[in-house]
């Protein structure tokens, strides 16, 4: 009996002193899904980030250094139209389920263009990539991206081409403008094409359109406004303005479309005032042109009237 409750203590001696480490090897797998490497340990594990290659994160992994992604844990890439998908690549090695995964490491996405596909690649002002599509051959490019605008200018879609001046690229128009309908035929690049914003302002003499004055074109290099105004025909017995919908119009009115301007005319009146003796004794209105009427003579005691007079004129 003695021996059998030695053998017991001696057991129970050994649990304490041998680490739980040595009774079982650790299972680490719970690990591989992680979204950070810091609670693990980092001689252990290695993290796994696929992406696509313009920096969109697909999935990030932390696997046991020295063991597989395995199948059920690799990502599905999107499928691309126009492209086949070849395989995730960390620089020029293809990341597989099977590939052992020694370090930390980044597999990006890698496709390449199907046959008979070509990429129609959109640029901003600034020779950045505005969008990329791609189309099958003989295809209508259909709908346009808008382009980005520039004040004072009208924007449209052109042939093109990314040239280097000596210090960036720049995009420049090496073709004719293309919309919805333009078929591709191959890799193209679509640049900006602005055109300065020009109206025409048409002075008339009458509202109704009638005898023509002039035609001005005005841009933002005269701030929309025109600076030689025409003069306004000469009516005798009026005195004219140019007007517009807009009321007025002077070389200060900075147009925004199209103009129509005609001449505005206001008969000239005048006033007449007769006085006697300082004291006003009567007053009429006439337009410019009408004969006078004028008043009776007036009756001053002791004085012969001799008629009226401006100054020394009678």
């Amino acid at each position: 009996m003695k021996r059998f409750f030695a053998l017991v203590l001696a057991l129970v001696m050994v649990l304490q002193l041998c680490p739980l480490t040595a009774m079982a090897e650790i299972d680490y797998s719970r690990f591989r899904t992680a979204e950070s490497v810091n609670d693990v340990p980092t001689a252990a594990f290695a993290q796994v980030v696929f992406e696509y290659d313009d920096g969109t994160l697909v999935k990030k992994l932390n696997v046991q250094t020295g063991k597989t992604v395995g199948s059920e844990e690799m990502p599905t890439a999107e499928a691309r139209t126009g492209f086949d998908f070849v395989g995730w690549f960390d620089g020029e090695t293809e990341i597989t389920a099977d590939t052992p995964i020694t370090s930390s490491i980044t597999a990006t996405a890698k496709y390449t263009k199907k046959a008979g596909w070509y990429t129609v690649t959109f640029y901003n002002r600034d020779a950045q990539v505005h969008k990329a599509v791609t189309l099958e051959a003989n295809t209508a490019i259909g709908t346009l991206p808008p382009v980005i605008g520039r004040e004072d200018y009208t924007a449209y879609w052109a042939i093109g081409e990314l040239r280097y001046n000596g210090q960036s690229y720049e995009p420049v128009v090496t073709g004719a403008r293309i919309n919805d309908t333009y078929i591709v035929t191959g890799d193209v690049s679509i640049v900006p094409d602005y055109e300065e914003i020009k109206y025409t302002v048409s002075f008339y003499e009458n509202a109704d359109d009638t005898e023509a004055q002039a035609t001005v074109t005005v841009d933002v290099n005269t701030s929309y406004c025109v600076n030689d105004i025409p003069q306004v025909p000469v009516r005798t017995g009026y005195t004219g303005k140019w007007v517009y919908d807009g009321g007025d119009f002077n070389n200060d009115v900075s147009v925004k479309a199209d103009t129509k301007v005609w001449a505005e005319y206001t008969q000239n009146v005048f006033t007449v005032t007769y006085m006697v003796d300082g004291e006003k004794y009567q007053e009429d209105t006439y337009n410019e042109g009408e004969a006078l009427t004028l008043p009776a003579a007036p009756v001053v005691e002791g004085e012969e009237f001799e008629g009226w007079f401006v100054g020394e004129t009678q």
